[in-house]
């Protein structure tokens, strides 16, 4: 471990930091990169220095060096929201394992939530992109070996048909294809999309519940829509029009929960999510 920077060591480091801003701000990502990396220089124990240099990597789609500041800045300090963000989207871009983009992209939904923070409507979206194609590789290969398999089964099948035409087991064989056709669409019906549950959709956004709160009235709403609402139309409830304000909503954990598991259980919903 580095030591701590000294106080004239921190007024460099700020200063390499502001410029870094600067620069970043009108777009010159690698001179802010410059910047924040002279500023590590000063300071290499400074978590917030690397993550900004993350960042200015991700304008630039270098998803390597995203990586590897988001890792950095994790290591020194692990609750951070932009550092498991950033990572967990560099693992996704680099085409690691689906579940590590996850499990940090999960994190930072939870850490943002806690913490109020306005990324966790990003952090929501690129969690469903994650999810999404992690269902599309699962659901590739159990399609392929599930045709592996029906193609087999009606191989042995028509053999036992044939041989038994015009006896006594023709019927029971032939019963027996029927079943096994049957189940085998049954089975393929977990990767067919369908229609989400308008329980779990929310009556402004139309789309399935990330933040539900409920209202006085018993209804529940998205929360940013509804903030958005009450903010430009008026401090009524949409459906009701009865009067109400945002100190009033209460997070609706079990919908919530609920709308999470059906996402969980229906993976192919993700879709209307990113």
């Amino acid at each position: 471990m580095a030591p701590a920077a000294t106080s004239q060591e921190m007024k460099l480091a700020e200063a390499c930091k502001a410029e870094g801003n600067r620069r970043f701000g009108l777009q010159k990502y690698a001179a802010a990169i410059e910047s924040y990396t002279e500023a590590i220089c000063h300071a290499p124990e400074w978590d917030v220095l690397y993550i900004n240099r993350a960042l200015c990597h991700k304008k630039r789609s270098d998803w390597e060096a995203v990586r590897a500041d988001s890792q950095r800045a994790l290591d020194l300090f692990s609750e951070s929201v932009k550092s498991h963000f950033f990572l967990g989207v560099a693992l996704l871009e680099l085409g690691a394992p689906k579940q590590r983009a996850i499990d940090h992209l999960i994190k930072a939904l939870e850490l943002a939530r806690e913490k109020g923070d306005k990324m966790k409507d990003d952090i929501w979206r690129e969690l469903a992109r994650a999810k999404y194609t992690q269902w599309q590789e699962v659901s590739s290969v159990r399609k392929a070996k599930r045709k592996r398999l029906q193609h087999r089964l009606e191989t042995v099948m028509q053999r036992e048909l044939e041989a038994a035409v015009g006896t006594s087991e023709e019927q029971a064989v032939r019963d027996d294809i029927e079943t096994m056709e049957e189940a085998l669409r049954s089975v393929s019906r977990e990767d067919e999309a369908g229609e989400i549950p308008a329980a779990y959709v929310c009556r402004l956004t139309m789309d399935i519940f990330r933040d539900p709160v409920m209202t006085p009235s018993g209804l529940s709403y998205e929360r940013s829509a509804l903030l958005e609402h009450l903010h430009k139309v008026g401090k009524f409830d949409p459906v009701t029009r009865s009067t109400m304000g945002s100190s009033q909503l209460v997070t609706n954990l079990g919908l919530r929960s609920a709308a999470h598991q059906y996402l969980d259980d229906h993976p192919w919903a993700w879709a209307e999510c990113m």
